[in-house]
């Protein structure tokens, strides 16, 4: 629609805010906490004069809680993942399945599934990601390369799956000196740091442990295992140790097991989503890897197993977000008002292709009230009605509910919107938001545009 202040148009079915980003002017912003779960430090960042605000009647003010996963920003980047999906296959056809782990802040931790033609074609798929250009997957902190499609969801059978194929002295690459995540304090100073990529293809080269037996090494407290041949190792902590990771790596006690997190609580270890966050949040590839021998053959670093990931909270780390108790019980006191028809489940797809929490059926009784709300006209031309994709679409729809393979069309969609002289400058409303408003609508059509003109009786 148009702007009545002049500049860009605005989107009718939206909120905008309207300003400025003047050049070369920074204020400190911050400490906030984050979808990395901890508070990030406090920093200069552009700002934005904001001069105008538009908004619908009734609208819904856009926010999200983020702090350490599971929040909600996680469950709405598990869905853009899955929405996404169709079109990163076409746009890299020779990845068959690519996912992040909200567990991790995304950022940190990645793994690809790839089919290699030839030897050592699979490290080119790991730099196709590393190297994406116009979005984020360039800043994934490690990448773990498979050529076997499985549940990518359940870290512990990927980790395993690449453990037992890995040549850690040839398969293990450590990238430094590299651009990071504003948000990853890893490293040795903002947005740098190094990255890491495990190839675990091809056929098993060795049988992992799966029970820890014998005595704890040397300074250790605890110990348990994650996964089939990783195995988590508590204590003591950096500061009272900075060197043990390296002491560890060589310990006889830890010689079957190729890969060993150096953990500050190694009980991490039983739940997956609290040992993915506490280790790959933690630990910066170059920095923090240490191996019982690292030899350099033709420039690169040959890392002899057992290999250790120092994931312990080092100096410099910013503090752990910590959940207010009175909020956390509020929201489970209210968790039957938010969600009433609960059906809330998590759906996954052999691919590793997570699904998003949909409450399904209510969704579905939503989507059809809702659409017959929405309309004055309720003719079979204007009814939502539902149509079947399953044939006809190739791609997953954005406007997908219940079922999928089956879209509620949006009941409309304006391309162009005139506010009158009698309506607020301020304020843009679109057709389903004017309900028992004064304005009334009349739609001129094209064969190419839809404009909806408002006017006061």
């Amino acid at each position: 629609m148009t702007n009545p202040h002049g500049g860009l148009s605005l989107i009718a079915e939206a909120e905008s805010i309207q300003g400025i980003v003047p050049p070369h002017v920074r204020q400190p912003e911050g400490p906030f906490g984050d979808h990395y779960g901890y508070y990030s430090l406090q920093h200069d960042y552009p700002i934005l004069q904001a001069s105008h605000l538009y908004h619908r009647k009734d609208a819904v003010f856009p926010a999200t809680v983020v702090g350490k996963p599971p929040q909600e920003d996680m469950f709405l980047g598990t869905y853009i993942q899955e929405l996404m999906a169709p079109l990163s296959k076409r746009v890299m056809p020779a990845i068959k399945a690519m996912w992040s782990y909200g567990e991790t802040g995304y950022h940190s931790l990645s793994t690809i599934v790839v089919e290699e033609r030839y030897p050592r074609e699979a490290m080119k798929f790991a730099f196709r990601i590393l190297g994406e250009d116009g979005g984020q997957l360039n800043l994934t902190k490690f990448l773990v390369v498979i050529d076997r499609p499985m549940d990518l969801g359940d870290f512990r059978q990927v980790l395993a799956y690449a453990l037992a194929r890995a040549q850690l002295q040839t398969d293990l690459f450590i990238i430094a000196n590299l651009a990071m995540d504003t948000l990853d304090y890893t490293g040795p100073e903002i947005n740098k740091g190094s990255k890491g990529s495990l190839i675990g293809v091809g056929e098993p080269v060795r049988d992992l442990p799966h029970e820890f037996r014998g005595d704890l090494p040397y300074g250790a407290n605890a110990a348990a295992v994650y996964c089939a041949g990783a195995l988590a190792v508590q204590d003591p902590t950096y500061d009272d140790d900075p060197d043990y990771a390296q002491h560890l790596a060589g310990h006889r006690a830890v010689t079957d097991w190729p890969l060993i997190f150096l953990v500050d609580d190694a009980d991490v270890a039983h739940k997956n989503i609290s040992f993915l966050w506490s280790t790959f949040t933690r630990f910066e590839p170059a920095a923090d890897t240490y191996a019982t021998d690292t030899e350099l053959r033709r420039h690169h670093p040959c890392y002899t197993p057992p290999v250790v990931l120092d994931c312990r909270m080092k100096p410099g780390y910013p503090d752990e977000l910590i959940i207010d108790e009175s909020t956390a019980k509020k929201v489970t006191n209210r968790w039957s008002e938010y969600f009433p028809a609960g059906n809330v489940e998590r759906r996954r797809k052999p691919d590793g292709l997570q699904g998003f929490f949909l409450i399904r059926l209510a969704a579905t009784s939503r989507a059809v009230a809702g659409g017959a709300a929405l309309h004055r006209d309720h003719s079979p031309r204007n009814r939502p009605a539902l149509k079947n994709t399953r044939r006809s679409h190739p791609l997953p729809l954005a406007n997908t509910w219940g079922k999928r393979g089956y879209e509620f069309p949006k009941p409309h969609q304006p391309v162009h919107a005139t506010m009158s002289k009698h309506s607020s400058p301020e304020i843009a409303v679109c057709s389903h938001c004017s309900e028992g408003s004064p304005l009334t609508r009349s739609v001129r059509r094209t064969p190419k545009t839809r404009t909806l003109a408002w006017t006061t009786p």
